[in-house]
């Protein structure tokens, strides 16, 4: 479990959460130890749990103007042969309720997406208006650091 660090400049709302970092089993027969959740195989699904609660007199405002909740997850991978990771971790909207509520979002990470090598690891949130007319971004950032995978085939 990693808590998020995070800045809202809203007033009248406040916000805490954690991302957690989940592994599947391998899919090639080599289960490791789950329990270890830096050292991954290739073949094992990686899952990010993002978990958070927001309470305020502000939230009514915010749910009536449909605004949305934005989590990210972003790889940056060390070493030699330094690539652009495949586009397969997309960012997850959730809807701001009128009532104060724990949410939970996932982002998961397909078996065999990730080559070996080092990753570091950092998930973020952000919270915009969704328009009409235009998207607006709101005073709410938060992000956790993840730390580093390794990513090995076995």
């Amino acid at each position: 479990m990693s808590l998020v660090k995070f800045e809202e400049k809203l007033p009248g709302f406040s916000f805490v959460g954690e991302v957690n970092l989940e592994e599947g089993p391998s899919t090639g027969g080599f289960d490791g130890d789950l329990t270890v959740q830096n050292i991954v195989q290739s073949d094992q699904e990686i899952r990010f749990r993002f978990h958070w609660h927001d309470s305020g007199p502000l939230k009514s405002v915010l749910a009536a103007a449909n605004c949305q909740y934005i989590c990210n997850v972003y790889l940056e991978r060390y070493g030699g042969g330094e690539s652009t990771l495949p586009p397969a971790i997309s960012p997850q909207n959730t809807t701001v309720q009128a009532v104060s509520q724990h949410y939970d979002q996932l982002i998961t990470i397909p078996p065999n997406t990730l080559a070996p090598g080092i990753i570091k690891v950092i998930c973020a949130m952000t919270m915009r208006f969704p328009g009409p007319p235009a998207v607006v971004p709101l005073p709410l950032a938060a992000y956790v650091e993840m730390g580093v995978l390794e990513i090995y085939r076995a």
